[in-house]
């Protein structure tokens, strides 16, 4: 005789079956990943449009806003600020940030030969300010009653200068073949030109 005791459940009892149950954690775990994909694709919306946000701010920040609207050169004796305002390639209207001072610096020292280091400065909303270093005159060359002016790197200052000045050595022995204002002198021996410009470099630096 089994001495177990025997319980009724109530007829109206409602059980919870296993497969009742799994079908009820599939549906709670597809809702917790359409959440998780719902605030993703939200996180990535939000991202989108801050990224157009400020793209459109950079974009009109360049084109609209922050043009040149005054210029200034400082730090030359050589050349007066007009004359380097003239000849720096920018113009009142082009924009601010996106001068170039390599560009700027390329202009100069190709027009104005005494320019030897070029920076500029960006003053917002709309100034540009041009910080010129002059080069020196290290030698001068005697050439068909003239003189022509170089720096210590073979720059010619001055191809026809008819004064020497004082203080600036005047070489001897070397012939020219070629000196053009802004451009490296040409020496018809390279050899004597190449030695001259390493005795330049040593004595002015």
């Amino acid at each position: 005789i089994n001495s177990s005791k025997i319980i009724n459940l109530p007829t109206d009892f409602k059980g919870v079956s296993g497969q009742q149950l799994s079908r009820d954690e599939v549906r709670s775990r597809k809702k917790k990943r359409l959440k998780r994909k719902r605030a993703i694709i939200k996180a990535l919306l939000s991202f989108m449009l801050l990224f157009v946000v400020c793209l459109v701010g950079f974009v009109l920040a360049i084109t609209v806003f922050f043009k040149v609207d005054t210029i200034k050169a400082k730090g030359s004796t050589a050349y007066p600020q007009k004359i380097i305002i003239e000849n720096c390639g920018v113009q009142v209207g082009d924009s601010l940030l996106l001068t170039s001072e390599a560009e700027v610096s390329k202009a100069l020292v190709s027009a104005l030969p005494f320019v030897g280091e070029v920076t500029i400065e960006r003053e917002l909303p709309s100034t540009l300010v041009i910080n010129i270093k002059d080069t020196k005159t290290a030698a001068a060359i005697a050439n068909r009653g003239q003189f022509i002016l170089i720096n210590d790197e073979g720059k010619v200052l001055n191809s026809k200068a008819d004064i020497l000045v004082d203080g600036v050595p005047l070489v001897a022995g070397v012939e020219v073949e070629s000196a053009k204002n802004g451009e490296i002198i040409s020496f018809k021996s390279k050899e004597n030109g190449d030695i001259l410009i390493e005795v330049l470099k040593a004595v002015t630096r």
